[in-house]
């Protein structure tokens, strides 16, 4: 089993900062997550070729340059030699029974790289969209969304999809209680209203990732701590 997700996800899955994070385009090839008893990275290539590499080695192979996501992305995507790199990882126990998770490039930032996450989709078994709660489901967003519906129900456009979560991150940036209860009704108002995108149930999730992942690294427990273990464990169930 396959499932597409997010990087802030999945460091605080991880509970550290392995995949590497930025403002502006950060992921330039697909990272497919494992479980293993080690700590592994195995790097493959277009050409077949195979290497395992120093896990800290790991964020440099996996990130397109500063200036590549500033300016120039589809230049340096068409000249990467790395086809994927695989992470084996002992604390991710959800994938001790064979799951995997991939950490896709976005489906909004460049063709290039949306080819790339469309060509995953079609063997994936599960996908997590996330949206910042801050200006949650943006215009193309939604677009996004029902295109991701179309292609995990294998082109069928009128069915709802029952492998898909919604879930709004930086929950944290949406001071108020209102403002929270806002947003939870846009998005559960696009995905589950007449047309609904999804079906089932605790399809809809609102973290904050970074302030679970912080709260790990500290030793610590807070609010967002709680919110991401209880939505996470709906999601495995479901």
């Amino acid at each position: 089993m396959t499932a597409v997700s997010d990087t802030p996800l999945l460091n605080a899955l991880l509970g550290e900062e392995i995949q590497p994070v930025r403002e502006i385009p950060c992921s330039g090839v697909v990272t497919v997550l494992k479980y293993g008893l080690h700590k592994r990275v195995i790097c493959r290539y277009k050409d077949g070729r195979e290497e395992e590499i120093p896990c800290e080695q790991y964020q440099l192979k996996a990130t397109i340059s500063e200036d590549a996501a500033i300016g120039c992305l589809s230049e340096e995507l068409a000249h990467s030699e790395i086809e994927e790199i695989i992470f084996e990882h002992p604390d991710l126990e959800l994938c001790s029974s064979g799951v995997e998770i991939i950490d896709s490039p976005g489906l909004n930032e460049h063709p290039d790289r949306t080819k790339v996450t469309q060509r995953l989709l079609k063997d994936t078994d599960a996908a997590i969209f996330l949206t910042n709660a801050s200006r949650s489901l943006t215009q193309g967003e939604r677009d996004l969304l029902l295109d991701l519906k179309t292609q995990l129900n294998h082109g069928q456009q009128n069915e709802s999809a029952n492998n898909l979560f919604v879930v709004g991150n930086f929950i944290d940036l949406v001071r108020s209680e209102k403002g929270r209860e806002q947003v939870r009704q846009r998005i559960e108002r696009f995905v589950l209203g007449e047309n609904p995108v999804v079906t089932g149930n605790n399809r809809v999730h609102l973290i904050s990732a970074q302030a679970a992942l912080d709260a790990i690294l500290q030793g610590t427990d807070n609010e967002y701590l709680k919110l991401y273990v209880r939505s996470f464990c709906l999601c495995e169930r479901n």
